[in-house]
């Protein structure tokens, strides 16, 4: 079974495993194929970068995800590449809880 962690306790600990974080979306980004989304769950303020690859099965549901949308996601803790954050998710499986309407409740992205 995969651990279900708050963000705050991702650490080296837990580097190259598999862990399932449950947050919401405060953005997501494509490009050429991902989809980039920076999760949050309230145990801090910056959350946690979770990368989408194309080759998941609701990746289309995925590339429609708006701020506020609840999620859970499973995959890979790794170091991250970009400045600013050490770790980051690569997600092998991204379910959809709960969906937000930014046309009825709008929320800013930061």
């Amino acid at each position: 079974m995969t651990p279900r962690l708050r963000i705050s306790s991702i650490n080296e600990k837990q580097l190259n495993k598999r862990v399932t974080l449950n947050g919401w979306v405060r953005t997501r980004r494509g490009s050429k194929g991902i989809s980039f989304i920076q999760l949050y769950d309230g145990s801090n303020q910056n959350g946690i970068q979770a990368v989408a690859d194309e080759v998941l099965e609701n990746y289309e549901e995925i590339s429609r995800l708006t701020t506020g949308t609840s999620v859970s996601i499973t995959g890979k803790v790794v170091e991250s590449p970009a400045k600013g954050q050490a770790f980051e998710i690569h997600a092998e499986k991204v379910r959809v809880i709960g969906t937000s309407s930014g046309e009825l409740y709008p929320l800013q992205k930061k």
